[in-house]
């Protein structure tokens, strides 16, 4: 699992990932991006509530793995560790990316967005459960 709290907007929009990092934490990011860009691949957006996944993610998954290369799953949200868990323990699912911080709780739109697009650069496709 890789951990992607850093990158919680402070505002409703954060157009600068690394702000407020310091100069290891800014590094270390930048090679989890590079490292992700040269694979491409898929990112998951994965339904839960903070404590289980949600059926809809399996169907996701599903959907995200036909479309070729690793998917990486993207777990926001506060105290969902569970939830990075299980989505680690689903077939197919490469890499866990997890951003737990009071700031995606709800699922509100605004700052799961900006996290999103900080990430999105990075894969092929974005696949989310409707």
């Amino acid at each position: 699992m890789v951990d992607v709290s850093r990158l919680a907007p402070t505002a409703s929009r954060d157009d600068e990932p690394a702000a407020g990092l310091n100069d290891a934490e800014r590094q270390k990011l930048g090679n989890l991006l590079l490292t992700i860009r040269e694979k491409g691949g898929t990112i998951l957006l994965v339904e839960h509530d903070n404590k289980s996944l949600k059926d809809a993610t399996a169907k996701a998954l599903t959907a995200a793995k036909a479309l070729g290369g690793d998917v990486h799953v993207l777990v926001a949200g506060k105290d969902c560790k569970a939830v990075a868990e299980a989505a680690a323990k689903r077939e197919g699912v490469a890499k866990v990316l997890v951003a737990d911080n009071a700031a995606y709780e709800h699922g509100l739109a605004e700052p799961l967005a900006a996290l999103v697009v900080a990430l999105a650069p990075n894969y092929d496709a974005i696949v989310a459960p409707a």
